[in-house]
């Protein structure tokens, strides 16, 4: 019996139907991936391509990615975990793994992996102190970014409860550690600044290893915190831990505990501020009656000047109004030798009735003369 011609059982494709078919058996895959990074590379920007290498043999795994992907900057030798889906690449049929997600692994990649990025927003300018904005004194309403499970949560409630009331929480339940945490933070921080009107969000997290906080050293976190139109405070892990996002946060709360305490009042402290204000208001008060009264007194003093120097100038043109009727009247005229002639009966003596036999009346300064005209 001949055997079958392979042609005959299966039909012949062309390069391009080879690669499509391969892709298509493999794009149910989703497989992750341990390795280190080698021969990193970022093209125009945009485009990100490494491979992975184990240590024991030469075996390597081409992959790419986005830059916008990436949760912390890479370089070659950080040993890490991606997952992807492998395929062949269209052009060149080569063998790749479209990577989603990187996930540091190992203390020595993660603090690398923290310095480098810690390096690159801090040199963006993303942890300026003149960046920062300060907390309102008093809050109404605050949105909590946390794990409605995590320890940190509940100690920011046992504190909140014991300090002042009347605060409105609104808890946004995300992962905090783990390969969704990183994406429902971000999520969290955009919605909460879209859909409430918030004096501040607060994101919490109790302590554990660097790779439990992973998520708050991610730049997708960072940059979801510097866009964040509402002030944000991050009060993640123990004192001694310092993450990416607590350079971004407005203000740095060392613990979960820490935060309420930074963010309420004890009511000791709010009773001592409305005594602080009372006063405060009293002195402004007292300094604002002063002002008038001293500003009545100048105006009343002012008033008086302007008074006393109108009738000092009035006084002076009565005076000069005085002296010019002196000086024009009747008697000063007579005391320069003038005389004034009048008839018998005091009226003045017209030139046509100066005739012989009539009785005149001549006035000087110092008496009065009766005589006829002759």
């Amino acid at each position: 019996m001949l055997s079958p011609n392979p042609s005959d059982l299966f039909p012949t494709l062309r390069v391009s139907q080879a690669v499509s078919l391969c892709n298509s058996l493999l794009s149910e895959l989703n497989i992750v991936v341990e390795g280190e990074v080698a021969s990193y590379n970022v093209s125009r920007g945009k485009f990100v391509f490494f491979d992975l290498k184990d240590e024991q043999d030469d075996c390597r795994l081409s992959c790419f990615m986005m830059a916008y992907q990436l949760p912390f900057p890479l370089e070659d030798g950080m040993r890490v975990v991606v997952h992807g889906k492998p395929g062949l690449y269209q052009k060149s049929g080569q063998f790749r793994l479209s990577v989603t997600t990187v996930e540091a692994k190992g203390d020595g990649t993660l603090k690398r992996a923290f310095e480098l990025l810690r390096q690159k927003l801090q040199t963006e300018g993303l942890f300026a102190p003149e960046r920062k904005r300060a907390l309102p004194r008093f809050v109404r309403t605050v949105g909590v970014i946390s794990s409605s499970q995590a320890a940190g949560w509940g100690d920011f409630q046992t504190i909140a409860l014991q300090r002042l009331s009347g605060v409105r929480f609104l808890l946004a339940d995300v992962a905090v550690q783990g390969v969704d945490a990183e994406a429902q933070i971000c999520q969290a921080l955009d919605y909460l600044n879209e859909q409430y009107l918030l004096d501040v969000i607060v994101v919490l997290r109790g302590g554990g290893s660097i790779e439990d906080l992973h998520a708050f050293n991610s730049e997708p976190v960072a940059r979801a915190i510097v866009r964040s139109k509402t002030p944000v405070m991050v009060g993640v892990g123990h004192e001694r831990d310092t993450t990416i996002a607590d350079y971004c946060a407005d203000v740095r709360a060392a613990t979960p505990s820490n935060a309420a305490q930074l963010l309420l009042p004890t009511k000791e402290e709010v009773r001592d501020q409305v005594v602080q204000l009372t006063q405060e208001g009293q002195r402004r008060v007292e300094r604002l009656v002063q002002g008038m009264r001293d500003n009545v007194a100048y105006r009343a003093s002012d008033l008086g000047q302007q008074l006393r120097h109108r009738i000092a100038t009035y006084r002076q043109r009565v005076e000069a109004t005085l002296r010019t009727v002196e000086a024009l009247s009747p008697q000063a005229t007579l005391a320069r030798g003038y005389s004034i002639t009048t008839t018998s009966d005091g009226k003045p003596l017209a030139f046509q009735e100066a005739v012989t036999g009539v009785h005149i009346k001549t006035r000087l300064a110092d008496g009065t003369i009766q005589s006829i005209i002759q």
